[in-house]
């Protein structure tokens, strides 16, 4: 038993970092897709269009395999319906509100509510779900993780001046993920985790597909490497929500949770290293506040796994 529970933490733990790390490269990658497609930081439909052909085509390229294994789909009422509230709220709601806000706030900013977006989660979770259990180790755990993205992100530049456009938007965003996340552990509890992405991710991005459209938005200019970045971007979305809600099917919301602290962490990283070879110019570098940030993150995120003796299993929490 000693040993499957160890088997469990590991296989959370190597799956949760391989999705944080793939959000992560998604950040600076979105920038440099706006370079490639020549969208401006003002041309709102544009980028609505550009996040619908990623999202609805990630949707796509869950559902094709999935064809090809089950040789059908499995549809029932209750499938459709919660797929349409993931779109509604986790992909066309969350990337509205991001990809706006994003143009009339800092990076910085950003990364610092993106955080808070997780604590949310994690507290919300332990309020919502009976079987989870906020333990002193996990609140230290939040505290300590959410100190090192606040220590980096101050440390590269300060917080700009709050708008509510930008920042008001981007918290609005968090607040659609964390809702989303949620919705997604109880939906998921009697479905297939790869069917209901597919599925709510591909109604979600069809939704921003169509706004983008009658606003007007297009894709100024097409390019091979526009095409592979957005290829890669779709591949993101398609395997690291997959993986994210299948996670949220096995163990404890507020545990899994915990690894979103790991995504700002990498963002910097990758936008650093895509500084160094010389593809966006980002000002946040990599500096010893981001090792410190890996510190606390990865200190939350040991803290947080602590059993004490009146918690419940954490890992394979349900069948």
């Amino acid at each position: 038993m000693k040993k499957e529970s160890h088997k469990e933490k590991y296989r959370l733990y190597f799956l949760a970092v391989i999705c944080t790390m793939l959000w992560g490269s998604a950040i600076p990658c979105i920038k440099l897709g706006y370079d490639f497609f020549g969208i401006s930081a003002s041309a709102t439909a544009d980028k609505l269009l550009f996040a619908g052909v990623r999202f609805f085509g990630a949707g796509v390229l869950i559902l094709i395999p999935y064809l090809l294994y089950h040789k059908k789909i499995g549809l029932t009422k209750k499938l459709c319906a919660d797929s349409l509230v993931l779109g509604l709220i986790q992909t066309s709601g969350q990337y509205f509100f991001m990809y706006i806000g994003i143009a009339y706030t800092t990076g910085v900013n950003a990364s610092v509510f993106n955080a808070i977006g997780t604590l949310l989660y994690i507290v919300f979770a332990w309020i919502i779900y009976k079987d989870e259990k906020l333990s002193k180790y996990k609140l230290i755990g939040c505290i300590v993780g959410f100190s090192g993205i606040l220590l980096n992100t101050l440390a590269t530049q300060r917080m700009g001046i709050l708008s509510f456009k930008g920042d008001g938007f981007v918290i609005i965003s968090n607040i659609c993920v964390t809702v989303g996340f949620l919705y997604s552990k109880h939906s998921v509890k009697n479905s297939d985790p790869f069917l209901l992405t597919a599925i709510q991710m591909g109604m979600g991005g069809l939704m921003l597909l169509a706004l983008g459209l009658v606003l007007g938005g297009k894709l100024p200019i097409i390019t091979v490497n526009g095409i592979i970045l957005l290829l890669y971007l779709t591949i993101v979305s398609s395997a690291a929500f997959s993986l994210w809600t299948m996670l949220l099917r096995d163990y404890s919301a507020a545990l899994v949770g915990m690894f979103n602290f790991l995504t700002p962490v990498f963002g910097t990283v990758f936008s650093y290293i895509l500084s160094m070879l010389g593809f966006l110019d980002e000002i946040s570098a990599f500096t010893p506040y981001t090792v410190l940030a890996i510190i606390c993150s990865a200190g939350g995120i040991f803290l947080s796994s602590v059993k004490t003796k009146n918690d419940e299993t954490q890992y394979k929490i349900s069948q």
